[in-house]
């Protein structure tokens, strides 16, 4: 993943299906590894690697859950939340539905309005152009600058 993040000049690179118990942060040369796990098997987890500036502009984490991981990063103009999922299958039952859908739901009572709110994962879903509510489909056509 480093190697790749490094040739393609990424700093941002969320991650699903991450297999690692518990959750954490782990620095690699001058990058830094968010991950968040199920607390006693190797199931879903969800994780962010951050390039080196990314890195040196983060204000925080918080790992909502095995399917859900937020990192704040400070950048101009407002600062960003990076928010990684990972949600169930339509095989899931409809708790672990409800439990995905109330995991975000604290993940984005946890960002501010006037701030970059950025979604990412693995949505197992069919995702396409258009508005539905206050979501919006984007595709960026420039790197947001981070400090």
């Amino acid at each position: 993943m480093i190697q790749e993040m490094k040739r393609l000049e990424l700093e941002i690179l969320g991650c699903s299906e991450v297999r690692w118990t518990q959750s954490g942060k782990i620095r690699l040369d001058n990058m830094t590894f968010l991950y968040s796990g199920h607390e006693q098997d190797h199931k879903r987890g969800v994780g962010i690697f951050l390039g080196p500036r990314a890195t040196a502009s983060l204000l925080g984490y918080w790992q909502i859950s095995n399917r859900v991981i937020i990192a704040k990063l400070q950048a101009n103009p407002f600062n960003m939340n990076i928010i990684q999922v990972y949600a169930p299958t339509c095989a899931s039952s409809e708790e672990e539905l409800e439990n995905f859908y109330d995991d975000l739901d604290k993940a984005m009572r946890q960002c501010r309005s006037q701030e970059i709110n950025l979604v990412m994962g693995d949505l197992n879903a069919k995702v396409g152009k258009g508005q539905y509510q206050d979501i919006v489909g984007i595709k960026f056509t420039h790197r947001p600058k981070i400090r």
